[in-house]
């Protein structure tokens, strides 16, 4: 956490009603702008959630943006996650079967 060297935190909640998708957004970064953490999350009425992470560090080179959701009554939740750093790119992507537990993570590309 790099709250303790100083941040900013923005915190944004949207509740529209029936019909409509309950969002948030959570970011905080460092006041020289080195770091930044962004969260998404999105809820809808029928129980499909999706959500967004994005985080950056200029200092160490480094970005990752994932992106997941899980349908509605579907017992399944999947994602995609994307990292550079250290001069090696790659995605992974993650698929999760409810109730079993059962993960598989699989690795797309690396260079």
């Amino acid at each position: 956490c790099f709250c303790t060297c100083g941040c900013g935190i923005l915190l944004v909640v949207a509740c529209t009603g029936s019909s409509n998708p309950t969002m948030a957004v959570l970011a905080r970064c460092a006041l020289d702008g080195d770091k930044v953490h962004i969260w998404q999350l999105i809820y809808e009425d029928d129980g499909a959630v999706s959500a967004v992470e994005i985080q950056a560090d200029r200092s160490k080179k480094h970005l990752q943006v994932s992106v997941g959701g899980t349908g509605s009554g579907l017992g399944l939740g999947c994602g995609v996650r994307f990292i550079s750093e250290g001069g090696e790119i790659y995605t992974e992507g993650d698929l999760l079967l409810y109730p079993r537990n059962l993960r598989r993570t699989i690795t797309f590309a690396r260079e």
